[in-house]
């Protein structure tokens, strides 16, 4: 029986390596990682530059995003950690000092974390403008493993079926962001290129290669590839693309399954600065982040819905229900005189 307590503790310490390693899958950063050699930017000299170079580091990036806080939202850079949901304080958890833009100068790629392991981890690129850090582009609503290849960046994040735990996703979502010659750009390795979106007056008839008046939940995977949530909920199913800005809500008011192939498309929201950088706009030029004063000269007739804050109708229809009225097409939430969300109604669902 003297050997029973040894193969106690072997078994308790096989269980506890074997969460840990499950989470830091997941999280990809669960801690600090800078600039590690699997990732293609193992530590090295500085590229030679101009004196007045800004200096990559720890305490530079923590200066950068305080400079930047009110653009990224983030209120606090700390320990990673916080009981006030209101605040979180996050931790650098990668810093990537590489030049991507081919100008002999660094870069400075920052990504944070927070608080669990499901929790977004946000990632910037800062570039040197005469010595001091310029915020170029911002990624905000991922759980995602950073890497380099080459010059570009490479984002993995996790992607989920309906019946996939929250812990254990069945694939990832692979995309990179790289420069083009004016700014960094994203572009998915799962997703279809088109990003052009039509709505009329007859309805919403395209989102990229997605046809909502008729598409289901594995088509919507066809084109935009496996998707980052999937969220049942009796009658309905969300389908998030966290990379792109783009979040499909499905139903089936008959009691079959939403989330398969007997599932139509409520409605479409499009949001957030990945949905930005993907591209999206619609046939006559709205686009999130566009100045709100110009959709308001694309479509001057425009009018706000009573009750709704913020929401203005750009296209409507004639209403399926009763024997006149409208309902909205297309519609856009407006946030610091800009277009900040895009709201498309479909009611492939029979709403």
């Amino acid at each position: 029986m003297a050997s029973a307590v040894p193969i106690v503790r072997w078994l308790l310490l096989a269980v506890a390596v074997g969460a840990v390693a499950i989470g830091g899958y997941l999280v990809g950063s669960s801690a600090t990682d800078d600039d590690a050699p699997d990732s293609g930017s193992a530590a090295r000299d500085p590229a030679p530059a101009a004196e007045t170079a800004a200096d990559c580091s720890r305490p530079s990036a923590k200066e950068a995003i305080a400079a930047n806080r009110a653009e990224l939202g983030i209120r606090n850079v700390g320990r990673g950690s916080s009981q006030d949901a209101e605040q979180p304080s996050y931790a650098i958890r990668k810093l990537i000092c590489r030049d991507l833009t081919g100008d002999d100068a660094d870069e400075m790629v920052v990504q944070l974390g927070c608080c669990t392991g499901s929790s977004p981890t946000p990632w910037q690129i800062f570039r040197d403008d005469e010595g001091e850090w310029s915020l170029e582009l911002h990624r905000d609503d991922l759980v995602a493993v950073l890497s380099v290849q080459g010059d570009e960046i490479v984002e993995k994040s996790p992607a989920y079926s309906a019946d996939d735990a929250s812990c254990c996703p069945t694939t990832f979502r692979f995309g990179r962001v790289a420069w083009d010659g004016e700014r960094f750009a994203y572009s998915s390795d799962d997703a279809q290129r088109d990003r052009k979106i039509r709505a009329t007056t007859k309805g919403v008839a395209r989102v990229g290669a997605f046809e909502p008046q008729s598409g289901a939940p594995p088509d919507a995977a066809e084109v935009f590839g496996p998707p980052s949530f999937v969220s049942p909920r009796d009658e309905l199913c969300v389908n998030e693309w966290a990379d792109l800005g783009l979040k499909i809500n499905f139903a089936n008011l008959g009691g079959r399954d939403p989330c398969g192939p007997d599932g139509r498309v409520g409605s479409i929201e499009i949001a957030g600065e990945e949905a930005v950088q993907a591209g999206w706009e619609t046939d006559k030029g709205i686009r999130v982040g566009m100045p709100l004063a110009e959709a308001r000269e694309i479509y001057p007739d425009a009018g706000r819905i009573p009750g709704l804050k913020g929401v203005i109708v750009l296209v409507e229809r004639p209403s399926l229900i009763g024997e006149s009225g409208t309902t909205p097409v297309l519609s856009i939430r407006a946030r610091k005189d800009e277009v900040s969300q895009l709201g498309l109604s479909v009611g492939a669902a029979g709403e």
